[in-house]
């Protein structure tokens, strides 16, 4: 049984397509944003991330609890997808004896997909940029900065809105103003 399934109240893939189709606009607009910042993360298109939401929601890899709102399972798979994708991209290469091959005894070294020395550097510069552009958007207001700088730091949660002294209201309402801001300055994700 799938870990969304613990109480065994999860919607069945007719259902979950039922209320997919019901969808409002506004729903929709949603999951197209959400698809867009989670596919700036893995490399994949917007569309062919969503679309393999949809996929493993309908063919039941992915169960949709009850209790759970539609689009909120969807970004959650989506982000899943996106996580993995990640993951899968940094895995290193293996070396593997190939004997059944032409010139049978010798081992094969496929090429190394790992990036040399120049392509790391090159990244690293690029990442500083990207970091220093999304600084620099919120120049203006140092909680705004603090939270960006957070997040890349990877700090989370309550320890986060702490470094604000912001209240939980508050910090909700900067973490907004943060995606909003960052939205309208790249509409189409980071510029290649």
């Amino acid at each position: 049984m799938p870990p969304e399934d613990l109480d065994g109240s999860a919607l069945s893939p007719d259902e979950l397509g039922d209320a997919i189709r019901c969808l409002r606009t506004a729903a929709w607009i949603r999951l197209t944003k959400a698809s867009r910042y989670f596919s700036r993360l893995c490399g994949l298109l917007p569309t062919d991330l969503l679309q393999e939401a949809f996929v493993r929601a309908l063919d039941g890899r992915r169960r949709c609890p009850s209790t759970v709102d539609v689009v909120k399972f969807l970004t959650d798979v989506m982000r899943s997808i996106a996580s993995d994708t990640v993951k899968k991209l940094t895995r290193e290469p293996k070396l593997l004896a190939l004997n059944a091959l032409p010139g049978y005894g010798e081992v094969l070294d496929p090429a190394d997909q790992r990036r040399n020395a120049e392509e790391c550097q090159l990244q690293k510069e690029e990442v500083k940029q990207m970091k220093q552009a999304l600084i620099d958007l919120f120049a203006h207001d140092p909680e705004a900065q603090t939270i960006v700088e957070g997040d890349m730091e990877g700090i989370k949660g309550e320890d986060l809105r702490l470094l604000t002294d912001l209240d939980s209201k508050d910090f909700a309402t900067k973490r907004r103003l943060i995606r909003r801001t960052i939205d309208k300055a790249y509409p189409n994700g980071w510029p290649s």
